[in-house]
């Protein structure tokens, strides 16, 4: 098949810095594809590549422009890798709500199209009244454009079934295995092995990093907290939260890390914590319980169907001799109960581990990039009929 990618930033080596969820999980997937004979173009963004490199990993890479505000980077530059893909593809696959507002331009010209509903998009805090609304939209797009809409969670299964009455496909995001790296440049951060909590994501208000900074500075430990990440059109709030931390020298900011650094911070933390207000599947958590992380999480659904699927009524897609729960949750918001979840963890040291090994082994058997890959690959045929 000739299938195009839609909707993102970049993937490559020259993502760093600008990758997210989406890049992650089309990189994960592009390369996989490509690998099992299909052609496969993703389009990225020029201004993250100077380079302009023409492959990756067998992913023919198209460099295109777009104009580079918060509103119109995303829109500008998926509409041109619509119009490029009527050429290169017989089938789009869109990613995230907004782009799927252009899935209807393939389908005039006989080609196929996909799109993967990440999240609801609209709920996030940074976008104003007209964006939210265009956002919204885009919810609805999703379902009454492409021919064919996939979802990264059961959460979101639930939400479109019930609100569209239209069936969508579950494929959710994957979990790699994070290798054990040797703790050694993160010692310039002042943390030690197996001695601090890790926050990993971006640093904007949905994600929640202020309840953990807040909570952090009610438990008694000499653990640190490890803070990693950026804050992308969001300044205002990482400078909020550092000054939240401010007299806590327990609490460490180290900006974003990428490649084996990021792997050296996952598989050195003696647990991970996402105090997320909004989420669609995160893959930071899949990372970390790939790792073998103990981790903590707000109870929001999203996260809930991955670290205590049968609390919500999901079950696990292989037989489990020893089902979940594979990580503990806080009420979303409460930093109080955070706190406690917190303080209980660290007194544990043998529940954390043990909960560690569960997220591995459930990770690697419910999340796998091969997997959602032939997911993928049958969502495309079926489209193409």
């Amino acid at each position: 098949m000739r299938i195009g990618m839609a909707g993102l930033i970049t993937i490559g080596s020259q993502s760093a810095g600008a990758a997210g969820g989406v890049e992650t999980s089309v990189e994960e997937i592009s390369t996989r594809l490509a690998a099992r004979g299909h052609d496969v173009t993703v389009y990225c963004r020029a201004r993250y590549n100077p380079d302009r490199p023409s492959a990756y990993k067998g992913v023919r890479l198209r460099h295109l422009p777009a104009i580079y505000t918060k509103h119109l980077e995303s829109p500008t530059h998926t509409l041109l890798s619509t119009l490029a893909a009527l050429r290169d593809a017989d089938v789009v696959h869109f990613h995230a709500l907004a782009s799927s507002v252009y899935a209807w331009i393939p389908r005039v010209v006989g080609k196929k199209s996909i799109v993967t509903v990440q999240g609801l998009d609209w709920r996030r805090a940074k976008w104003g009244p007209v964006a939210r609304s265009l956002l919204k939209l885009g919810e609805r797009t999703a379902i009454a454009l492409p021919n064919r809409t996939a979802v990264v969670s059961h959460f979101l299964e639930r939400y479109y079934g019930e609100k569209y009455r239209r069936p969508v496909a579950y494929i959710p995001n994957g979990a790699p295995a994070i290798p054990r790296r040797p703790f050694d440049r993160l010692a310039r951060f002042g943390l030690e092995p197996d001695r601090y909590v890790l926050y990993l994501s971006r640093i904007v208000p949905e994600k929640g990093s202020h309840y953990l900074v807040e909570a952090f500075r009610k438990v008694r430990t000499d653990l640190k907290l490890a803070v990693v990440g950026d804050a992308r059109h969001a300044d205002a709030y990482l400078d909020r939260v550092r000054g939240m931390a401010e007299g806590d020298d327990r609490i460490v900011f180290t900006g974003p890390l990428y490649g084996e650094e990021k792997e050296e911070a996952y598989t050195n933390a003696r647990a991970f914590c996402l105090p997320s207000d909004l989420e669609g599947l995160p893959i930071v958590l899949l990372e970390a319980m790939g790792a073998g992380r103990c981790c903590l999480v707000s109870d929001i659904p999203e996260m809930v169907e991955v670290v205590d699927p049968e609390r919500l009524g999901f079950a696990c897609s292989y037989p489990d001799p020893d089902p979940g729960p594979y990580g503990r949750t806080f009420e979303q918001g409460n930093v109080d109960d955070l706190a406690r979840k917190l303080q209980d963890l660290l007194d544990h040291p043998d529940a954390v581990e043990t909960l560690g090994a569960k997220a591995e082994r459930h990770a690697a058997a419910e999340y796998s990039w091969d997997r959602i890959t032939e997911s993928f690959e049958r969502l495309y045929l079926d489209a193409l009929g």
